[in-house]
């Protein structure tokens, strides 16, 4: 659980200082971030997703380009002709190679009615990263079996041409009381949990492969939050505070978007042949000042993935109807007040 309290005006006016002025000596002049002299190019992004959980989520649902499900356990019969046991998919996003997954026909069968099999998935990017991984029991056979899968996020490759990068965790008198070295990749990112983004007391301090030092602060915002553990759909798959839509879920040319989080900053995702008027009730559950309250954001963006059109729906009623939204793949994220921000724990920074 993450607790704040009203000191964090104070934190966020450290947290400005030291986002705007790197700590090393190597800094040098400041200029804006993939501007400056040495940093390398296209790092703006990059800086703009570690300021916001739901789009660096959005950002990894579309990147994901293939799939792999496995279903294991000690009591297989193995006489079972042709036995299958696992799948793999190609697709473009998420939902779309989980879809594909469980639509590949399996063959397995266990020795007992009264145990379980173990099914795993995991989601990767072109890069043969895992970025979502998840678990399901399965039953009897895969006759029988109807999985639920729960995906939660994995680490996100962040910035380019890095070599060294530290997490650094400030408490409330702006002070650096933990720092963490992020794992680098191969390619020379830095692996980054997505529930580490938008952490008013946290930012990130990088070496590039030039030797050049920066920092990046995780939030623009001072607000007191705490969240709690979320609660999980049951329905074949489901990516954790991640809401889906397609045109079956229409009732008389509806689409209902419900959405209840208290952990995750939620995105949604439309999956629609033709258009539909949407309704939107989203409520984010958080703790302030140790109260615990309702809070409802005030708008819903929707971002095509075809072509980046850009729907913004106000929010004001909680009963009115929004249309028409067209046919085609939407992504969307929510603006909030307080909730959606993170905090980073004051232990040693680990997230």
């Amino acid at each position: 659980m993450k607790t704040l309290n009203n000191s964090v005006k104070v934190v966020l006016a450290v947290l400005m200082l030291f986002g705007l002025f790197g700590s090393n000596s190597n800094v040098g002049a400041q200029y804006p971030v993939g501007n400056g002299p040495g940093i390398p190019s296209g790092q703006s992004n990059y800086v703009a997703l570690i300021k916001n959980e739901a789009a660096l989520l959005n950002y990894q649902y579309g990147r994901v380009v293939r799939g792999y499900m496995s279903v294991q356990s000690d009591n297989f019969d193995w006489s079972v002709p042709n036995m299958k046991n696992w799948a793999d998919a190609v697709g473009t996003g998420a939902e779309d190679v989980m879809t594909k997954l469980l639509l590949t026909q399996l063959n397995w069968r266990l020795t007992s009615s009264v145990v379980e099999a173990d099914g795993n998935v995991w989601l990767y990017d072109e890069n043969n990263n895992v970025i979502f991984a998840g678990y399901s029991k399965m039953g009897f056979s895969s006759a029988t079996s109807k999985p639920s899968f729960s995906l939660s996020p994995q680490v996100v490759p962040i910035l380019n041409a890095v070599t060294s990068a530290n997490l650094q965790t400030l408490d409330l008198n702006g002070i650096v009381v933990g720092s963490v070295p992020l794992q680098i990749t191969p390619l020379g990112q830095a692996d980054f949990w997505p529930t580490q983004a938008n952490s008013i007391n946290g930012k990130i301090q990088v070496q590039f492969a030039n030797g050049f030092w920066w920092s990046y602060s995780l939030s623009d915002h001072a607000n007191d939050v705490v969240v709690v553990d979320s609660g999980k759909s049951n329905v074949p798959f489901v990516f954790d505070g991640h809401y889906t839509y397609k045109d079956s879920d229409a009732v008389k040319g509806i689409v209902e978007i419900v959405v209840t989080e208290t952990y995750y900053d939620p995105t949604v995702y439309l999956n629609f042949a033709e258009g539909h008027k949407v309704s939107v009730d989203a409520v984010g559950i958080i703790w302030v000042n140790g109260k615990c309250i309702r809070e409802y954001p005030s708008e819903l963006t929707l971002v095509r993935v075809s072509d980046g059109f850009t729907k913004v729906i106000k929010l004001t009623d909680r009963t009115a109807t929004h249309g028409d939204i067209g046919a085609g793949e939407w992504r969307g994220t929510f603006k909030w007040n307080k909730y959606g921000l993170n905090y980073l724990p004051l232990n040693n920074g680990k997230g």
